[in-house]
């Protein structure tokens, strides 16, 4: 035991020794690196001419005059140490900033292994842009390249190039790194090699559920394990997400309500109507220097680690079993709704917020069990249901709306299908104290939320969608035959080459398991028990197929058709129905060992056969989409899709036209007045205005005018309205002469709001902690 405690500290010693020596040399090469400014003169041109290579020295411009193929502009090639740098260009373009084609420029070397660089568009959004670069070996030969597009005529001039060595960020990434190495092999040699701690503390039985669990997150982590990321179909919109919020949080702007850069620069409301607050963390990572693409795998193993975690809590909790546990959580995380929302889709809002679905079952579980089955548990649970019911919905809420509304619907048809429970004095009060608590803990998103949403013609207020034609055939339900590549629209009127929306053959078997128990012994209270979830079940599996009358809603029953097209897709509803099998298979595993205790050998056996046969879908799911899924294309050009990855523009004014964007300033009557930028960063602009004119006019800006905006001088505030395009339109008083700040601030209700929710969870966790420590000491101390 002495022995092993001297070789860990030994190890630990060593490992922070490592450390202090990668800081100092990260240290030192930083002094030897400096800003390198590339002479514009000394750029090469480029291009494919007629089968030849055409090469013309000291250009830097790309325009019609030249004809070929590949044209591209080169600078000097230089030579540089590993880390990170950031390239600022001063430039140029004719380009549209609407435009998806143009001339795109990045880092690049003949040690391409080596170099990992973002690429970014020069368009006439700016004649300024900034983009990184990784470098991975010391002395690589890096150069810049601006390469045009074939077939469109677009001019383009470079005026400069500087290359800043982002030495803070190199350091900061490269400790982050070692220490989070160092902390997985301290603890791998902690767990398996300190006797007697770590493993040899631990029963046979918790061996095996340790070893499952983190066989599950090996399976499921496969698609994150690559060099690149793999596709899904909403990625666009979540990864410029992450860098929104990122770009927010170095303007020092918190919390990132109004993300800047997207729409050419006009900002998005996308922090007000979608949760985001998970999102920090991978944001923060790119701020401390992490490429994109690690932050965003790195968030995919964040909540993929924490819906194992708390599906394992949950199911545990409900079966009181550890074996019980492990089938749960192994059915949920392998499901094929989940896998589908996480990969093929990539919905980061949708398989963010299943991580918190156990939570609520939980919670239901304990407030309506109360005595009942698994193992006729006697406690009253009913205390902390409101607890874990609350953090369910909370984790739902801060990650996807749709999911958190889905979630509450049913919800409402379990409190109704157990009325007389639901009217029980403890659980009045129980439910109560979850409503109070998920209101003040959520105020932060709720009140900008309903705020904006109220006061603002949105689009998605006007939007229509025909859900039925987003609906499941019963014959994809439990199909393990699917596209696990394919679209959401791949086939509006059938199912060829369709996305997957199946929960797999394993989940037909359970339900027609728990069918069968119920009809066949349809006495006592387990029947009661299993009937219930599996009203939920079919519900949710009903509502998500086309056999759900959507079509004679619509016609006969509007306001409910409209309240089911804001879920834009009917097969969401699985989600809850996948939720709910695990819960199911426990409940259906105890009701056969009560009523057929003889048979616990045939019960055990089919019960393994069938969780092997969810983690068999799972994976097959998992190989094809491995094998088949193309690389996401924007994984290095993401600062192209400030427009692109808004897909329908939900959060945009109604009548904003994404065509018709313009990075243009304009002022009314120009012969009489006059303005001049004198600052301008993101959603911030101090611009002077002299109006000579007796007549008022306006002053139009590249912003969407979003509740919040102010536009002030030294003697008040300038109304805002909308102006063409619904852009952001500033009164100009006859006569005025002044420098107007124009920028956005929190409404003072929004951040009472937020307040509210910081006190709230602060409460909470002293509320915890109180519970777990210094109650429990002052009961030991009694005894």
């Amino acid at each position: 035991m002495k022995k092993s405690k001297k070789i860990i500290l030994t190890i630990c010693i060593l490992e922070a020794l490592i450390i202090l020596c990668a800081f100092i040399y990260q240290l030192m090469e930083s002094k030897n690196k400096s800003v390198i400014e590339l002479d514009p003169s000394s750029y090469t041109f480029v291009q494919n001419e007629e089968g030849s290579l055409v090469m013309l020295n000291n250009v830097n411009t790309i325009d019609s005059n030249y004809s070929g193929t590949d044209r591209r502009l080169i600078s000097p090639t230089i030579e540089l140490n590993s880390g990170i740098y950031q390239t600022d260009v001063i430039f140029q373009s004719s380009t549209p900033c609407t435009s998806t084609v143009g001339t795109h420029i990045s880092a690049s070397s003949q040690d391409a292994e080596w170099i990992s660089s973002e690429s970014v568009m020069l368009t006439n959004q700016s004649q300024h842009i900034g983009f990184r670069f990784y470098i991975k070996k010391g002395n690589t030969p890096v150069d810049v390249r601006a390469i045009m597009d074939n077939n469109i005529n677009d001019t383009v001039t470079i005026s400069q190039i500087t290359i800043t060595p982002l030495n803070k960020k190199t350091i900061v990434s490269t400790i982050i790194r070692l220490f989070v190495l160092f902390l997985f092999i301290d603890t791998c040699i902690f767990f398996f090699f300190s006797h007697p701690y770590g493993i040899y503390q631990l029963s046979k039985q918790q061996r095996c559920v340790l070893l499952g669990l983190f066989g599950l997150l090996f399976m499921i982590e496969l698609p994150m394990t690559m060099n690149y990321i793999p596709k899904g179909y909403d990625l666009r919109f979540h990864y410029y997400r992450i860098y929104s919020i990122a770009t927010g949080l170095q303007d020092g702007i918190f919390p990132v309500k109004i993300q800047p850069e997207w729409l050419a620069g006009y900002g998005y409301a996308t922090g007000v109507f979608y949760g985001d607050v998970f999102l920090y963390f991978p944001a923060i990572l790119y701020v401390l220097g992490f490429s994109l693409s690690s932050a965003y795998k790195t968030y995919v193993l964040f909540i993929n680690i924490l819906t194992i975690l708390n599906s394992y809590y949950c199911f545990r909790k409900i079966s009181r079993s550890p074996y019980l546990g492990l089938a749960g959580t192994a059915i949920y995380t392998m499901s094929l709704h989940r896998l589908v929302a996480t990969y093929t889709r990539a919905a980061v809002g949708a398989f963010s917020g299943m991580a918190f679905l156990p939570f609520v079952i939980l919670g239901l579980w304990n407030m309506f069990s109360c005595g009942d089955e698994p193992e006729d548990a006697k406690a009253d649970n009913s205390k902390a249901s409101w607890i874990f019911l609350g953090i369910g919905i909370t984790g739902l809420l801060q990650t996807h709306i749709l999911g958190t509304i889905m979630t509450c619907l049913f919800i409402i048809i379990f409190l109704i299908i157990n009325f007389k429970k639901t009217f029980c004095p403890k659980v009045l009060l129980c439910l109560g104290k979850t409503a109070l608590f998920t209101l003040c803990l959520n105020l932060s998103f709720i009140v900008p939320f309903l705020d904006l949403y109220i006061a603002t013609p949105l689009q998605i207020q006007t939007e229509y969608r025909p859900i039925y034609q987003y609906s499941a055939y019963i014959s994809q339900l439990f199909t393990n035959t699917f596209n696990a590549v394919g679209d959401v629209r791949e086939d509006l009127t059938g199912m060829y080459h369709d996305m997957p929306m199946s929960l797999g053959p394993a989940a037909l078997v359970l339900l027609l398991f728990c069918l069968g128990f119920i009809l066949i012994y349809n006495t006592g209270k387990s029947k009661g028990l299993l009937s219930k979830p599996l009203f939920c079940c079919l519900s949710a599996i009903y509502i998500a197929t086309n056999l759900f009358p959507y079509k004679w809603l619509e016609a006969y029953c509007p306001f409910l058709f409209y309240f089911f097209m804001k879920f834009e897709f009917a097969w969401r509803f699985l989600a809850i129905a996948a939720a709910l099998l695990p819960l199911l298979f426990i409940l259906l595993y105890h009701a056969f060992m009560k009523q057929l205790p003889q048979q616990k050998k045939w019960i055990n056996s089919i019960s393994v056969l069938l969780i092997l046969c969810f983690v068999w879908q799972g994976s097959e799911y998992i190989f094809q989409y491995n094998d088949s899924m193309i690389p996401f294309e924007h994984e290095n050009d993401f600062r192209d899709l400030s427009i692109g990855a808004v897909y329908n523009g939900q959060y945009l004014f109604d009548g904003f036209n994404t065509a018709d964007i313009s990075p243009e300033i304009t002022i009314s009557n120009p012969d009489q007045t006059t303005f001049k930028v004198v600052e301008a960063k993101h959603l911030d602009y101090s611009i002077r205005i002299d109006n000579a004119s007796s007549q008022e006019g306006y002053l139009e800006l590249p912003l969407i005018p979003y509740k919040g905006y102010h536009a002030s001088f030294d003697k008040g505030e300038l109304n805002i309205t909308t102006g063409e395009n619904q852009r952001m339109c500033i009164l100009i008083p006859a006569g005025f002469s002044s420098t107007i700040h124009i920028y956005y601030s929190e409404p003072v209700l929004w951040r009472i709001s937020e307040i509210i929710s910081l006190l709230t969870l602060c409460l909470f966790i002293a509320y915890m902690l109180y519970k777990k420590y210094f109650k429990k000491g002052l009961s030991s101390h009694a005894v």
